[in-house]
Order: structure tokens, then sequence, then C-alpha cells
């Protein structure tokens, strides 16, 4: 359904635009140069959010080492019992 929905978003914006981006120009159908401008966007969000969650991760992980390593050995008493 999604896909019909961007194809027809397309075929109604075939107008032809001009882009300009640092030194690259070039001419595209509006539609087409929308399609490719939210494609990048979800791509740099993706990698900026995944980057996020692995360096999040990493963290949480060094937390609970510490935890680990920072709790006292159980007493003789406890282990015996």
């Amino acid at each position: 359904m999604a896909l019909v929905v961007i194809l027809v978003f397309i075929l109604q914006n075939l107008q032809s635009v001009e882009l300009h981006f640092l030194a690259w120009r070039g001419q595209l159908p509006l539609g087409i140069a929308l399609l490719f401008a939210a494609i990048l966007g979800t791509v740099i969000a993706l990698t900026f959010g995944g980057g996020r969650i692995v360096q999040l991760r990493l963290v949480a992980r060094r937390a609970r080492r510490q935890r680990a390593d920072a709790s006292p050995p159980p007493a003789a008493s406890e282990q015996g019992a």
C-alpha cells in the first residue's frame, strides 16, 4: 500500500526542479528529489540512532561489570550454611 502511495506521489510531481548541492548541480523530477531527500534523511537518522544505541549498550555493560567487581565476596557463614 505504501509503495502505491509513493508511486502516485511521484507521478503527480513530475515537474523538473534544479538542484544545487555543494559542487553538484542537476535536474530531477520533484517527486524523485523529495524521495531521495527522505531516504537520505532516514539513513542519516538510523545511522546516528544506531550509533547512540551501541554507545548506551557499552556504557550499561561497563556499569554492570563494575557493579559485579565492586560487590563483596560472600561471607564464610553464608557459604557453609
